[in-house]
């Protein structure tokens, strides 16, 4: 199993480009072996690797290319790990413009997922206002790919949603959480511990919209699911 989000992708990447990397044996061994490390949670060892596999982009493609736009995106997201925010900030920076010009599925889907952990990393650091930008561009990449209703795309809705809450823009908090419901419900299952976070979101939402009548509904579902854990827990002894 992934130990974190980043790997998955980063493991795509690897699988996806390697007829690409023919005669680049460097960049992939130095790729590789980044990855392993950040799988064996070796995340300053993952980081030398990916800035050694950077470098082998620089030097045997073209500047954007999406291998470089991937190896720059799994630099930061291991500086990130490794708790190197500043570090991590710049690499995503940099896959961010190397990307903005290239075309194709492939170089979106890194460009999205490098949106995800910038705009993380600004929430972990209480930049709520930088991350608006970011979440917003990653969830119009996702509407324009019509992956607008993966667990993805609903996740990227919640924390945007999140984010408002805590900038106190409840009003557009509000629609991002339903329609983040919608999608966790449909893809997840009504059962879903990331569907109870998003009602427990609705629910803060509408009380502090002075709106009671309408946190009900999540209420109950909230009492309902936590009254059906209870009983299976209770079965399961």
């Amino acid at each position: 199993m992934m130990k974190s989000k980043w790997l998955a992708v980063a493991y795509c990447l690897v699988a996806m480009s390697t007829t690409v990397w023919a005669g680049k044996a460097e960049f992939e061994s130095e790729m590789n072996a980044g990855l392993d490390a950040a799988y064996e949670k070796n995340f300053m060892k993952a980081v030398r690797h990916m800035k050694a596999a950077v470098r082998e982009a620089e030097k045997s493609f073209e500047k954007q290319d999406k291998q470089l736009t991937g190896a720059l995106f799994m630099l930061g997201s291991a500086h990130k790990s490794a708790k190197q925010y500043p570090e991590a900030e710049s690499a995503f920076k940099r896959a961010l413009e190397n990307g903005n010009n290239a075309a194709g599925l492939e170089h979106l889907s890194v460009i999205v997922h490098t949106l995800d952990h910038l705009s993380d990393l600004y929430v972990a650091q209480g930049r709520h206002e930088e991350s608006v930008p970011l979440m917003l561009r990653a969830l119009a990449i996702r509407e324009e790919t019509k992956v607008s209703d993966t667990p993805a795309a609903g996740n990227n809705m919640n924390r945007l949603g999140e984010t408002y809450k805590h900038l106190g823009r409840l009003e557009d908090a509000k629609p991002l959480f339903e329609k983040a419901l919608a999608i966790a419900d449909k893809t997840l299952g009504p059962n879903h511990p990331i569907v109870a976070s998003i009602l427990n979101n609705l629910i803060e939402v509408n009380k502090g919209l002075g709106r009671p009548a309408e946190a009900e509904p999540y209420q109950q579902r909230v009492r309902a699911m936590s009254e059906k854990a209870t009983r299976e827990k209770t079965f399961a002894q």
